[in-house]
């Protein structure tokens, strides 16, 4: 007669060390059980587990003969882990195996944004107008990985965050005509885990002023304005000072303190040239009138002694009778010829 016979199984959780079950089959010496582990491992691995390994015969334990002494098989399992990356994130509360609807879900901390984080650095211009140059942005991506427990959901490993890039470039400011910048560059910042903002200002750019002695601008005169550096959006070049007829042409003055303020620019007015004052005398004779005009500055007078008439009015009147006598003597003398 063939003796009762008994064989346990065991599935033995690797990771904690614990039993997770024990399994019983009996049967006679000599005979083959129909126990199979592969339900229950299956069970396990629906459940996140993953097989480590199996001792029990496939096709059945077939009993011994010795009642003293159980037939003992064990079943080694650990718990399965998932790691999610940039280019394969989870999606919490989804199951990992779609075909397993039932099974280990993500758990939270394992969706996209927990791998990969996008960052950027922009540089925004303001104040040119409608020459405002456009927005700059630069892209940087912080990623890393984080492995979790299928049977427990707890993350048990995140790598450290690792950017595709240490910096971002330095943004050379353009250079706009008729604004200057308050900044020549945006200098290479170093990527952080946080969006980097920055703003370049322009503002319009100073003029030239003329203005009188008496420092009044200078109605309807040029003003013009300075002109941009074309290696340096921060700074202008003085243009040269306009010439105003009628006043003295200043130096070019050096460069503004501040190229968004006026320069006033003082002009002396010329003086005026006095003019010359003319005398006119005129001498009749007959048939002719001569008109002498004297370009000369008239001189003082000297007064003659007792009379009180002036030398010079006396010697001109003197010379004119000398001419006119001269003249009729002449006149005569030619008649005579001539009978």
């Amino acid at each position: 007669m063939k003796a009762e016979q008994k064989a346990t199984i065991a599935y033995i959780d690797d990771t904690t060390g614990a039993t997770l079950k024990t399994d019983t089959a009996s049967g006679k010496s000599g005979e083959v059980s129909s126990y199979r582990t592969a339900d229950s491992i299956t069970a396990y691995l629906n459940q996140g587990y993953e097989l480590v390994s199996d001792n029990y015969p496939s096709t059945g334990v077939t009993f011994d003969d010795d009642v003293t002494v159980d037939q003992t098989f064990e079943v080694h399992l650990k718990q399965g882990e998932v790691t999610v990356t940039p280019n394969n994130p989870g999606k919490p509360g989804d199951p990992i195996d779609p075909n397993n609807p039932d099974g280990p879900k993500y758990p939270a901390g394992t969706a996209e944004s927990d791998v990969k984080k996008d960052v950027k650095e922009t540089v925004t211009y303001v104040g040119a107008g409608d020459q405002t140059p456009a927005s700059v942005v630069q892209t940087a991506t912080w990623t890393r990985e984080i492995t979790f427990n299928k049977v427990t959901g707890a993350i048990t490993k995140t790598t450290e965050w690792i950017a595709d890039k240490d910096s971002y470039d330095e943004v050379k400011t353009p250079v706009v005509t008729g604004y200057v910048a308050d900044k020549a560059s945006v200098a290479s910042t170093a990527v952080t885990q946080e969006d980097i903002e920055a703003v370049v200002t322009y503002k319009t750019v100073g003029k030239l002023i003329p203005i009188d002695e008496t420092g009044v601008p200078i109605p309807n005169v040029p003003t013009p304005s300075y002109d941009n550096d074309p290696n340096d959006p921060t700074k202008v070049i003085i243009p040269n000072v306009p010439e105003i007829p009628g006043y003295v042409t200043p130096s070019k003055p050096g460069e503004p303190t501040d190229p968004t303020q006026d320069t006033p620019i003082v002009y002396v007015k010329v003086p005026s040239q006095p003019e010359q004052p003319k005398t006119e005398t005129t001498v009749t004779v007959p048939d002719k009138s001569v008109t002498e005009v004297a370009s000369q500055p008239k001189q003082a007078a000297a007064t003659l002694p007792e009379t009180g008439d002036s030398v010079s009015g006396s010697l001109s009147l003197a010379g004119t009778v000398l001419s006119l006598l001269g003249i009729g003597v002449a006149a005569g003398k030619r008649r005579k010829d001539e009978d």
